[in-house]
């Protein structure tokens, strides 16, 4: 009877012939989870072909089967993947398989059968074996390269010592580092402190800032104040109200005076058509922008027509449709963004009650 090898030569390579394993069978059962474990031992993951036996369908890595037990040594030397067993997890396999594969070969692989194989070959009669009687053993065993971990090695106290000693080297030379950061710290605050000082300041001019835009401020009680701007302190939103302006149509062109607000209210006694005068705003120039809203009310009188110059544009490059019945209200909103030579108009409600 020929032996079959007790393990394949060490193989760093993964393409030795000597180490490729063909057709090797191997029987899984009916479980629903299967294992396979080679013969020799650990192989090369991304050369294997695994086959159902009854069927010769090829299983898929990652879908019927996956590797498990990862040599992490052999792995690292030779930058591929090396498993020891491939865990089964096709259902419909049968209970027969077979294995091709590159062997990795030496230490990581020992046929069990072939050891079982050579013992009871030796025709073992009982006598004891004496280490010193056994012939042909090398006079001295050289180690062959290989790595350990550094924890089973003695003599690193004295590495971790002086480790310990460069580290306490460099918290004490951040010194420079952590007085740079406070450093920074320091300067950010002092800016901080100057903003707070600069709004403290300009507190004192909010009462001219709301008489320059047209604005009238308002005691808590709701009524307008008359004392002196000096006297009148600082007031927030909900204490200034802005004043708005009456406007009764009574001729066939209408002027709004942006000069003196930006909210009106305007009556349509007769059909007109605006002007939006701003040559009054001093200071205004052909890149300033500003705002203002319109309330148009339809007097007793239904079909009251409202025209509106062509400096204004609209949406889709089309006037929007207000309510002209009797006693409707509707609201317009207009921007400019060159000092008043265009201005995009929206009709933001219309036929308001």
């Amino acid at each position: 009877m020929s032996l079959v090898p007790v393990k394949y030569p060490l193989d760093l390579t993964g393409a030795a012939a000597s180490n490729r394993v063909q057709d090797e069978a191997h029987e899984l059962g009916n479980a629903h989870i299967r294992i396979c474990v080679p013969h020799y031992g650990a192989f090369f993951t991304d050369s294997i072909a695994l086959r159902d036996a009854a069927t010769n369908r090829v299983l898929r890595k990652g879908v019927d089967y996956y590797p498990s037990v990862l040599y992490t040594l052999p792995t690292e030397q030779t930058g591929r993947e090396v498993h020891q067993i491939l865990v089964i997890t096709d259902a419909t396999c049968g209970p027969n398989v077979l294995f091709d594969a590159q062997m990795l070969g030496g230490e990581y692989s020992y046929s069990y059968d072939a050891i079982v194989q050579l013992v009871q070959r030796l025709g073992i009669d009982g006598r004891p074996i004496e280490f010193d009687n056994i012939i042909g053993k090398p006079d001295s065993f050289a180690p062959a390269p290989h790595l350990h971990d550094a924890g089973d090695v003695y003599g690193f106290e004295y590495l971790t010592s002086a480790l310990d000693r460069v580290t306490d080297a460099l918290k004490l030379g951040s010194a420079g580092g952590q007085k740079a950061i406070y450093d920074y710290l320091k300067a950010r605050l002092t800016e901080i402190q100057i903003s707070i000082d600069l709004l403290r300041l300009s507190r004192n001019s909010a009462s001219s800032i709301i008489a320059a835009l047209n604005y009238t401020p308002m005691n808590k009680a709701g009524g307008d104040i008359t004392g002196p701007v000096s006297t009148m302190g600082v007031y927030n939103q909900a204490n200034v109200r802005e004043k708005t302006r009456s406007v009764t149509v009574v001729a066939a062109t209408t002027t709004l005076d942006l000069s003196v607000s930006n909210r009106f209210v305007v009556t349509l006694n007769l059909d007109t058509t605006l002007k939006l005068d701003v040559l009054k705003i001093a200071g205004l120039a052909g890149t300033d922008s500003m705002k203002f809203s319109m309330l148009v009310k339809n007097d007793t009188t239904a079909g009251r027509k409202l025209l509106f110059p062509a400096s204004v544009v609209w949406p889709n490059k089309t006037e929007p449709t207000r309510s002209t019945a009797a006693s409707a209200i509707n609201e317009y909103e207009f921007t400019t963004y060159d000092g008043g030579v265009k201005w995009y108009g929206k009709l933001t409600g219309a036929n308001f009650g």
